[in-house]
């Protein structure tokens, strides 16, 4: 799994002893981290409590805290289940169950340090579909039925049994882990339940808030398992399949006699079939159930139905696209051609024509004559005549001679219009063309046959016309692009208007009102938009001010939640200090009552970010009161303490008893390591330690506690096996111990080929020597032979030996008696061995093996944890460490390795070693098969034993 997760711990941060070396994984309810025990390098997997959506990782990457001030109690709820699984895990001790080895809160949460198990889980072997064979599925799923069992007998549910969470290791054993207590605490709390359950392995009663779960509910997700394993498939979520059984559908799980027959037994089909049913009461109600199921005979089939799957057709719509619109031409694009078109005729009616033929462009002068002398009369002589005068022009010649003029002139003026229009002077145009037109019509008035004057009438006329087309277009175009730029330009927008009224005032005056309308339209809305913006901008700054009021609100919150946490740790913190100083532990009380005052610092400081608040919160300062006041009364106490315990070891000085002064001069360093007194009272200790000391009693304390002892005698008439005890040094029996011996007698009267077999033992703190402790152990023989006979029994039918094994305790004070149902033998030494010591050979195999136990320490508020290594010859290898609520680990006894002695004598085991407190042997009766062993007896070691 990939090591980045926003919420983890950084990889290499170090607390409490431990340093995280990689992300294991990462749930709804917390992470898991493999991580290393710095001291003794063992790796482990450490669970970190860390709900999501209720808590979350604070900007210094380590602390965590609740969400909210809503979400603090759900937090603190759950933490405190947290620490009760703790509690009920670190009890067991299974091969198929993970180890739990300690708990400690760090960080503002809580920590769970668990076995680091290597392997491979059940998922990654079922990965892409694989299924397993029957003997493997047996192999995994019966070991983890064992272990479950202990856990419901200890009250307790996984509630999280799925292929992932059951890891093999590399020998092969299945383990069962992710005992979650968080999951069971929200689950009833929270209605966010896809997050608490695996789909296809949880049951329905696992989704509601307040289903009945119970064994049957562990039960579902082993069929679940089962399924997957046989299958390849996981099952369908429970509320699928309870829907379809309401609505009367088939199952949309197949059987699993249906998906797997011909490949694995009936009886594991139907016990799968069994333990998915889904309503609860037609389950396995118990692990025990389950497994009769799964080794028990074939069940009958039970047919199904297969669900129908109906297929949705999917269509393809296609739709029709709109036809775009047509584009206009422009408007001046048409005027344009119009101009053009007009321009061009124009050209051909207004050029000038050639004249006709036979005709002159100009009039002939009249010719001249030459006047001759004529007689007066007849037969007189002829007399020069004088020259005649030059004939007048005609009318007609002048008025033709008027009109050619008339039509140059107008030839002539109409290309002059023409030139203006071609340089846009339309104006101008405009009035000249009135003029021409006004000459030419008078002219025709004169003449009007004359063609050349038609002729230049009707193009001046075309020009007339083309020229007011034009000027309509342009007006247009003016008027047009005044009314666009009017808004805004209307300094131009006045320009083209003034053009346009030098053309057409008419046009230019309804445009200027145009104009002017969309001008004060445009104002309008201008003032409309203005006043949009500053509402807007009001209405922004409104939501600013109210976000603003909102955060502060949120940021008040904020404070007052984390000054609730900081004083509600310091409240726990001192609660627990008071609790410490109560039991007499001023150290640790001490040292809780310095974390409360941290929190209220804490509290202290977050309030300090509020510019309102005052110097200190009024929650925090009377808390602060009381922790001094504490703090003060503590402090006394503690010089009080050391006072009496540097007295104590000076009295002990005195006395001669050194082996207990160290432990007064250690608790008073702790208390109070720079006091003066203490420094000479420990000077004192090295000096008297290095002078010569008579050997000590090791056992005086124990003979002392003991000595006054009689446990409680015994007999068990089925077995007819009994006990009887006697005082302390002597052969003294109780009457209970005369009347049970008594029942011996009589249960070998009854059957007339049965004798009574007693083994007589001692304790080692009775006696000097072990041939002092044969006498005595002799002696109480022959007590408990004559209290037999006098009971009726003939001395020939009595058997008495002592026992081979002797150790320390008030419980091998004893007569250990047996009615034997074979006829006595005079020569059989061995029948006298108690029936313990008559076990097959080799019936416990010890040599070469590892035993490992958990024990409490009661007086010191820790867990032991011991290994017992048992090699050939005799000799062990024993290590023991104790380890403390707040995660301290030492010596269980003052040495955490070293070595011993074992000796096995049927099903008697004795062990002497200094690491686990036994100096001298001591024996305890073996009893149970397999891996798991129970030690019955006196002393550490009693209890079960595990071993690998």
């Amino acid at each position: 799994m990939s090591d980045i997760n926003i919420h983890a711990l950084p990889i290499g941060h170090t607390f409490d002893g431990y340093r995280i070396l990689r992300l294991l994984g990462a749930g709804g309810f917390g992470i898991t981290y493999l991580a290393e025990e710095v001291v003794i390098g063992r790796k482990v997997a450490i669970k970190e409590y860390l709900p999501q959506g209720f808590a979350a990782r604070a900007s210094d990457s380590f602390t965590v805290r609740a969400v909210s001030t809503g979400a603090q109690q759900q937090f603190a709820w759950g933490l405190d289940r947290f620490r009760k699984e703790a509690a009920t895990l670190v009890a067991f001790e299974h091969p198929n169950i993970v180890s739990v080895y300690r708990y400690f809160e760090a960080n503002g949460t809580a920590y769970l340090v668990m076995q680091y198990v290597e392997g491979k889980p059940l998922d990654a072997l079922l990965a892409k579909g694989k299924t397993l064979a029957e003997s493997e599925v047996e192999e995994v799923i019966l070991p983890i039925l064992d272990g479950l069992e202990e856990v419901h007998a200890a009250h307790f549910l996984h509630r999280d049994i799925k292929p992932a969470n059951i890891y093999i290791r590399r020998d092969g054993r299945p383990v069962l882990l992710d005992f979650g207590a968080a999951r069971q605490a929200f689950g009833g709390e929270t209605k966010s339940i896809t997050a608490i359950v695996s789909e296809g392995y949880a049951p329905f009663e696992q989704y509601e808030v307040k289903g009945d779960q119970g064994p049957w509910t562990d039960v579902y997700a082993l069929g679940a398992v089962l399924y997957r394993c046989i299958t390849g498939e996981r099952p369908p979520a429970a509320p699928e399949r309870v829907s379809a059984r309401l609505r009367g559908a088939p199952d949309p799980m197949p059987p699993a006699r249906e998906a797997a027959q011909g490949h694995y037994s009936t009886r594991l089909l139907e016990a799968t079939n069994h333990a998915l049913a889904t309503m609860q009461a037609e389950r396995p109600q118990s692990i025990g159930a389950l497994r009769a199921l799964l080794k028990g005979g074939d069940a009958s089939r039970v047919e199904s139905r297969a669900p129908s799957l109906i297929g949705a057709a999917s269509g393809r719509v296609v739709a029709a696209g709109a036809a775009k619109p047509k584009g206009r031409m422009p408007l001046m694009a048409a005027v344009g051609g119009l101009l053009a078109a007009g321009g061009v005729a124009a050209y051909f009616l207004l050029a000038p024509k050639p004249p006709a033929p036979g005709t002159v462009a100009t009039p002939a002068t009249p010719p001249t004559t030459i006047s001759s002398a004529t007689p007066a009369t007849p037969g007189a002589p002829a007399t020069p005549v004088a020259p005649e005068a030059p004939a007048q022009p005609s009318p007609e010649a002048i008025a033709e001679r008027a009109a050619n003029e008339a039509e140059a002139k107008a030839e002539t003026d109409l290309a002059a219009l023409k030139a203006a229009v071609g340089r846009g002077e339309l104006a101008r145009a405009r009035s000249d063309i009135a003029g021409v037109i006004g000459r030419i019509e008078e002219a025709l008035r004169k003449r009007p046959s004359h063609a050349g004057l038609q002729r230049v009438s009707a193009a001046a006329r075309q020009v007339e016309t083309d020229l007011t087309a034009r000027i309509a277009a342009r007006v247009k175009e003016l008027t047009d692009a005044a009314e666009r730029e009017g808004v805004r330009n209307y300094d131009e927008a006045q320009r083209l208007l003034a053009e346009a009224e030098r053309l057409d005032r008419t046009a230019a005056s309804n445009a200027r009102q145009r104009v002017e309308r969309d001008r004060r339209r445009a104002e309008d809305d201008k003032k409309q938009a203005a006043a949009e913006e500053k509402r807007r901008l009001e209405e922004e700054k409104k939501r600013a001010e109210e976000e603003e009021k909102r955060r502060q609100e949120e940021a008040r919150r904020e404070r007052e939640s984390r000054v609730e946490l900081h004083v509600s740790l310091a409240r726990y913190h001192f609660d627990q200090a008071r609790g410490a100083l109560a039991q007499s532990r001023y150290a640790e009380a001490r040292r809780v009552a310095e974390q409360a005052r941290i929190q209220l610092d804490r509290a202290k400081e977050v309030q300090s970010t509020d510019p309102k608040a005052g110097p200190e919160p009024p929650l925090v300062a009377a808390l602060r009161r009381e922790v001094q006041e504490f703090e003060r009364d503590l402090t006394k106490r503690i010089a009080d303490r050391v006072a009496v315990l540097v007295r104590e070891a000076r009295d002990l000085i005195q006395a001669g008893k050194l082996d207990d002064v160290a432990k007064r001069l250690d608790e008073a360093a702790e208390l109070e390591p720079g006091s003066p007194e203490l420094a000479a009272a420990r000077k004192e200790y090295e000096e008297a330690r290095r002078k010569p000391q008579a050997p000590p009693d090791p056992d005086a304390a124990e003979r002392e506690r003991t000595k006054n002892i009689v446990p409680d005698s015994t007999y068990d008439a089925r077995t007819r096996r009994g006990s009887a005890y006697f005082a302390f040094g002597s052969t003294d029996l109780t009457p209970t111990a005369l009347a049970v011996l008594a029942q011996s007698a009589a249960a070998a009267r009854e059957d007339a080929n049965s004798y009574v077999v007693l083994s007589c033992s001692y304790d080692q703190l009775e006696v000097k020597d072990a041939g002092e402790g044969r006498a005595l152990a002799q002696a109480r023989c022959d007590k408990a032979q004559r209290i037999v006979a006098e009971a009726g029994l003939a001395r020939a039918r009595i058997r008495a030996a002592i026992a081979p094994a002797t150790a320390k305790g008030p419980n091998f004070r004893r007569a250990f008696f047996m009615v034997h149902p074979e006829k006595a033998s005079e020569t059989a030494p061995e029948a006298a061995k108690p029936p313990e010591t008559q076990a097959r050979p080799g019936a416990f195999q010890l040599a070469g093996r590892t035993a490992r136990l958990s024990r409490l320490l009661a007086e010191r508020r820790a867990v032991m944890r011991i290994e017992l290594q048992f090699g050939a010859g005799g000799a062990l290898g024993v290590s023991c460490s104790a380890e403390s609520a707040d995660g301290g680990q030492t010596a269980c006894f003052g040495q955490r390795n070293g070595s011993g002695r074992w000796t096995l004598n049927g099903a008697m085991l004795c062990v002497s070693s200094p690491v686990i407190n036994l100096p001298g042997n001591t024996c305890y009766e073996i009893s149970g098969a397999g891996n798991q062993l129970r030690l019955a007896g006196a002393g550490i070691l009693a209890g079960v034993m595990l071993l690998q």
